[in-house]
């Protein structure tokens, strides 16, 4: 209820209201908050969008992880095999057992898409990425298939499967090694080493997910001598190789940066 206070001067009555002050911002005062808030922004924005991101690729990578290694349980059991590495990279004369456990791997990656040879490879894919660019770990160096070469784990890289939950993931073997190319989210981007591509390794002694550790060398039929743009398996900040990144699954699979101890894998990647 409103109060109302009145004087009486004679026979005239004269309500008295309240005084109620007003208050307001001028245009300057509003310009000058504006521009704080912008600069406030600036400043945190990034750095929460890029912890996002951050967050958001390793929940990727570990859900790619836990994939592989629930499609190599179950490529065993289906095969019934004690070591599915050893038994893959098998050699003589030829890996004799390849096709066979690179076909089995594919029939467990839950997905319909059709699955073919790339003549001359031996490659089950269903993806072409002969044509994209994939950057390396500090994203200063661009690479294309021809600049990776046409064996190992970069065939395998290019020419990839489907999953069905849209990250890209194949299998290849040379020098006696089972590789298996990963792209944690697809066809998005970053589209870079060490980022949302690695390339893992198993263990023949218990099928374990590693990283590279094996240095390649060049050869003068390679293209850009691909081997000498991965020697020492880089990644880190200063390295200028194209492959500057494919060493780094073994720092991710331990959420290990390999540049700062203090911080987790995925909290330390460049931008």
């Amino acid at each position: 209820m409103r109060k109302t206070f009145t004087l009486t001067r004679g026979a005239t009555h004269v309500d008295m209201l309240p005084t109620v002050a007003k208050f307001g911002f001028t245009l300057a005062e509003t310009l000058i908050t504006l521009g704080i808030i912008g600069v406030v922004a600036a400043l945190t924005i990034p750095g929460l969008i890029n912890k996002c991101r951050h967050i958001i690729l390793k929940n990727q990578f570990k859900k790619s992880v836990a994939l592989v290694n629930q499609i190599i349980r179950r490529t065993k059991a289906n095969m019934d095999i004690e070591t599915f590495a050893t038994y893959c990279t098998d050699y003589n004369k030829q890996y004799i057992n390849g096709e066979t456990c690179i076909s089995e791997l594919l029939n467990n990656r839950s997905t319909k898409s059709k699955i073919t040879k790339k003549p001359g490879t031996g490659v089950y894919y269903d993806i072409d990425r002969s044509n994209d660019v994939i950057k390396n770990y500090t994203g200063k160096q661009r690479a294309t298939y021809s600049d990776f070469g046409n064996h190992g784990f970069q065939r395998t890289l290019y020419y990839t499967v489907a999953m069905a939950d849209g990250q890209y993931i194949n299998y290849g073997i040379e020098n006696y090694e089972l590789y298996i190319p990963v792209d944690i989210n697809g066809s998005a981007k970053p589209n870079r080493l060490g980022h949302d591509i690695f390339i893992f390794t198993v263990s023949k002694k218990d099928d374990s997910l590693q990283g590279i550790t094996v240095n390649f060398s060049g050869h003068d039929d390679d293209p850009d001598y691909w081997g000498n743009q991965t020697t020492g398996n880089p990644c880190n900040l200063t390295s200028t190789q194209k492959g500057n990144g494919i060493g780094c699954a073994q720092y991710a699979l331990k959420d290990k940066c390999p540049h700062n101890n203090t911080q987790g894998y995925f909290e330390c990647l460049p931008k």
